[in-house]
């Protein structure tokens, strides 16, 4: 979109085999997972789970976006947000809904205008099994397009990439040796 501007990427490895893992369905995720899981076949744990954390979005930018999923934060909230005594206020077809608008709302932009993604965000609620498992298919298969599109950009020469050792954060000290002392004041 914007050829002219030119941008280095520190590709950190241990974050590109996280995203591998999670291109190829591998990752052990269990916001995911619990994400993934049909509503029916949720244990007591992971509906209490799916309450606990399918919310963690900003309620103004995300959350209230989707009306649905304002409409079951709004339930949730009224028990005191608590997810033990909330679950009982939430049937099969309430979870699928949650499941399927706690993915959407992380969707960017771009991506929420591909024809099947707005078609999920103009239906807003009833979603099916079948809307649940597409909607964790394409997060799949996006995240599996993020380091070709490096790659791409990379030989087309409008990117640098960069690394840095694969568990260790040291970039920062290789830019400037006195960066430690920012966080730790008196170190040597």
């Amino acid at each position: 979109e914007f050829p002219l501007v030119h941008q280095t990427f520190n590709l950190v490895p241990s974050l590109l085999t996280q995203i591998q893992d999670y291109a190829q369905g591998t990752a052990h995720d269990p916001f995911l997972y619990v994400a993934s899981v049909p509503a029916e076949d949720l244990t007591a744990d992971q509906r209490r789970f799916a309450l606990q954390y399918l919310f963690q979005a900003n309620h103004d930018h995300l959350i209230g976006r989707y009306p649905r999923y304002a409409e079951l934060w709004d339930r949730f909230q009224s028990t005191g947000a608590a997810p033990e005594r909330a679950e009982k206020y939430f049937p099969p077809q309430d979870f699928t809904d949650l499941q399927v608008l706690s993915q959407l709302a992380w969707f960017d932009e771009f991506f929420l205008l591909e024809p099947e993604v707005a078609a999920l965000v103009t239906k807003g609620r009833g979603f099916s099994k079948e809307d649940q498992q597409f909607v964790i298919s394409r997060q799949r298969d996006l995240i599996g397009k993020v380091l070709p599109a490096h790659l791409d950009a990379a030989k087309a020469g409008r990117i640098e990439i960069s690394t840095s050792p694969f568990y260790h954060p040291i970039l920062p000290l290789v830019c400037d040796t006195n960066a430690g002392a920012a966080s730790t004041a008196g170190l040597p």
